[in-house]
């Protein structure tokens, strides 16, 4: 093998066809992603680019284009231009270069993704005081090797054929992922449908029904309102057999969220870092790092005790933490933000298996009526359909479901390292191909 090391540029000519943008006509434009794909991004109406000096894309005269971003070099922002950008426009600091006759592209694009190429780029020094860049001068003066036409050919090919393998590996470990997932739901669905632990209710037929649970939270409840602790509430509609789910086991009862629960909302206040690393539930988050600041009295606030669990009201702009929980399980202080719902759970109900009802199945909950919804009422959190096992066993499903989670978390982390082993050998290939060059 040709040990020899050249300079980039001595294997790139810059070419530059310029053209002024026209407000009538309409401009592809291209994006280089940090992986080093470039794209076509989409066309702009010439009326809507306000850089007019650009610079054409000409695969026909210089099929082999190669395109970075000076911003963005530092995160791997370089690659060959595809077919489909053969016409679009990129500013000048998208700078465009043709491979030179006798070099092999399909070397250069896995030298460029290397850890041998990436550690030469970490040495250029950036520029500008606003965005940092690196000038094409600079990278034109970066050493790679470069062997013989043949060896470059044959490395290109052994690289191609080590990432097919790794690529194979890295796909079976998203499958893998994938499946843990759907059985992660599957415990969890059969969780709170009573199937986890139907052998715990065959060998524990005489615990209490869920009826004589419902009965004491409901003289709980009248009271606290008898008391003037809480209000009373207009009374939502019974649960109807159409709005049941799934069949329950018996012993257990359907009932709806506002039969088991203190509903209050959140307030709105400000948020602070706070080096205690304190929670604050905030508006359109699920949980958030911060602090209370003191100039706010408790009065404006609404704290959350231990056993308490918040649910996210308000979400934009795709609406995923919509219904989100998070299970206040110490005492640290939370306090909920505006369009923060909290639930405390009457009746001694096992505020864990609350939150896997309410939380890791809230997708078979009514949250949405099929409409682009970013806003949960009270009224419709408080009508979700509750499915209520006896006290007993629902601590009983809490322990099997952790037991469950804890080996699924498990599994997880193998995977993760899989995924990471993956990653790493793939380095390790790229650099195996080519630091033996620079020797």
């Amino acid at each position: 093998m040709n040990n020899r090391c050249v300079t980039l540029g001595s294997c790139l000519r810059q070419y530059r066809d310029e053209i002024w943008v026209d407000d009538s006509k309409d401009y592809g434009q291209i994006t280089v992603s940090s992986t080093g794909t470039i794209s076509h991004r989409g066309t702009k109406s010439g009326g809507a680019i306000g850089r007019k000096r650009q610079f054409v894309v000409n695969l026909k005269t210089h099929p082999n284009t190669l395109i970075f971003t000076r911003q963005g070099i530092y995160d791997g922002a370089i690659g060959f231009a595809p077919p489909d950008t053969d016409g679009c426009i990129a500013t000048e600091n998208m700078p465009l270069f043709s491979l030179n006759p006798g070099i092999s592209r399909e070397y250069i694009e896995q030298l460029l993704l290397s850890p041998v190429f990436k550690s030469e780029i970490k040495k250029l020094a950036p520029k500008g005081a606003a965005q940092k860049s690196i000038h094409e001068r600079e990278l034109m003066d970066v050493s790679i090797p470069l062997p013989s036409l043949e060896s470059q050919i044959a490395i290109a090919e052994a690289v191609a054929k080590e990432r097919q393998i790794v690529g194979s590996l890295q796909h079976e470990i998203t499958h893998q992922q994938s499946l843990l997932a759907k059985l992660k739901q599957a415990i969890l669905q059969e969780a709170i449908q009573g199937k986890l632990t139907a052998d715990w209710r065959a060998a524990n037929p005489d615990v209490e029904p869920a009826s004589q649970l419902l009965h004491r939270i409901q003289a709980e409840k009248a009271r606290l309102i008898a008391a003037k602790k809480i209000r009373p509430e207009k009374p939502l509609p019974k649960i109807t057999p159409a709005e049941i789910p799934f069949e329950i086991p018996k012993g257990w009862e359907w009932c709806l969220l506002e039969e088991l629960v203190l509903f209050t909302n959140g307030k709105a206040h400000e948020q602070i870092v706070d080096p205690k690393g304190r929670y604050v539930l905030v508006n359109s988050r699920f949980v958030s790092t911060g602090g209370v600041t003191k100039k706010f009295s408790r009065a404006i606030l609404t704290p959350i005790s231990i056993g308490d669990l918040a649910l996210v009201m308000s979400d934009v702009p795709d609406g995923r933490a919509l219904g989100r929980c998070f299970l206040v399980d110490k005492d640290d202080h939370y306090t909920l933000n505006q369009r923060i719902g909290a639930l405390r759970m009457l009746g001694q109900i096992d505020p864990m298996f609350a939150f896997l009802v309410l939380d890791r199945n809230r997708h078979f909950l009514s949250f949405n009526d099929g409409k682009k919804q970013t806003n949960l009422m009270k009224r419709e959190i408080l009508s979700c359909p509750f499915p209520l096992p006896p006290l007993a066993e629902q601590a009983a499903i809490v322990e099997r479901v952790e037991a469950l989670m804890t080996t699924c978390r498990a599994l997880e982390a193998e995977i993760e390292q899989a995924r990471t082993h993956a990653a790493h050998l793939l380095q390790a290939v790229l650099k195996e191909a080519f630091a033996p060059a620079r020797a």
